[in-house]
């Protein structure tokens, strides 16, 4: 028997060999592959649909070092400011709220007005009464103002 023959024989089918494996675990690979794409979020899901998350994540992360990481100035760049006085402004009702500070104040004014417009009656009829002839006993006697 030819050794140098045999021996290439073997060495094709086992490159041939080689390559039919290749080709194997790379189907299986792309097999596996599609099926764990199908599997691992439906199994995911499964697990995290039995989990107390909120729970998991206090026992286990360290809020206030995620925040610190947060780039403050990125989220409120990021925020509608405008969308958010909007919202504000909306909410409590602005108008109504002007409104009724100004009817207080007038309010208040109106009655300091009133309280003034009345001290200055009295002190109108004071000084009318002063200017007035008073009688005493029948007569009438003009009395001179004081001051």
């Amino acid at each position: 028997m030819n050794w140098p023959y045999l021996q290439r024989i073997v060495s094709d089918v086992i490159r041939t060999g080689d390559d039919v494996r290749r080709g194997a675990e790379a189907a299986v690979g792309h097999q596996v592959d599609r099926v764990a794409s199908w599997v691992v979020p439906r199994a995911v899901e499964a697990v995290v649909s039995r989990l107390d998350l909120t729970d998991l994540v206090a026992r286990h992360v360290d809020i206030d070092a995620l925040v610190a990481t947060v780039d403050l100035d990125a989220v409120a760049y990021r925020l509608d400011l405008l969308g958010i006085a909007q919202y504000v402004i909306d909410g409590v009702d602005l108008p109504d709220i002007v409104r009724s500070s100004s009817a207080s104040l007038t309010a208040e004014s109106l009655q300091r007005v009133r309280i003034r417009g009345a001290d200055a009656d009295s002190a109108v009829s004071r000084a009318v009464e002063r200017l007035k002839p008073h009688r005493h006993n029948g007569s009438t006697r003009i009395t001179e103002p004081a001051g």
